[in-house]
């Protein structure tokens, strides 16, 4: 059942749809060429193509923005830098609903794969190259970690055995699951 302050955001939104939807029917049927005259310029190609421009500049700067910007601009990046990380040690980008390791959120594999590449592109380059690169590119994927030093062994975990998640599950469902 959905709670009252769900309902109460939904319905004034449902009821502006239902009005809009009701004044643009009325209006194709009582005045079609007003509505007509109304719709010819949002549907010109030139209209079309110069904010379609518009949109991917802003986009492009967002982009070069946030790949100059020295840290991270949103929560969930350092997350999606990570699981690039371990997606370029071979490890699966999802898992299986029944197994221990949770490390994905919800996006596709659009979001990790690049930053998966860039961290390819860093290995593979020679130090002279990364040196180059990091001249230019100011952000993340250029920079030294700010506070791990580079003897950092980072140690990855696989899932407990067979028993032991049995165990553990038990336990969790007996203690910490929600019991009717």
């Amino acid at each position: 059942m959905l709670d009252s302050p769900t309902i109460v955001r939904i319905v004034p939104l449902a009821a502006a749809l239902g009005a809009f939807t009701l004044i643009a029917t009325l209006l194709g049927v009582w005045a079609p060429s007003w509505l007509d005259r109304v719709r010819r310029p949002f549907s010109s190609t030139r209209l079309l193509v110069a904010v379609s421009l518009f949109l991917l500049t802003i986009f492009a700067g967002l982009l070069l923005a946030n790949t100059a910007f020295p840290g991270y601009l949103d929560q969930a990046e350092p997350n999606i830098a990570t699981v690039a990380w371990l997606v370029r040690q071979g490890e699966p980008l999802y898992h299986s609903f029944d197994s221990a390791d949770r490390y994905s959120l919800l996006y596709g594999p659009g979001t990790y794969l690049p930053y998966a590449a860039a961290l390819w592109t860093e290995w593979t380059l020679s130090e002279e190259s990364q040196k180059y690169v990091a001249s230019l590119l100011r952000g993340p994927v250029a920079l030294k970690h700010p506070y791990l030093p580079e003897s950092m062994k980072i140690v990855t975990y696989n899932d407990a055995p067979p028993d032991v998640m049995k165990r553990l599950l038990g336990a969790w469902n007996q203690y910490v699951a929600k019991r009717h």
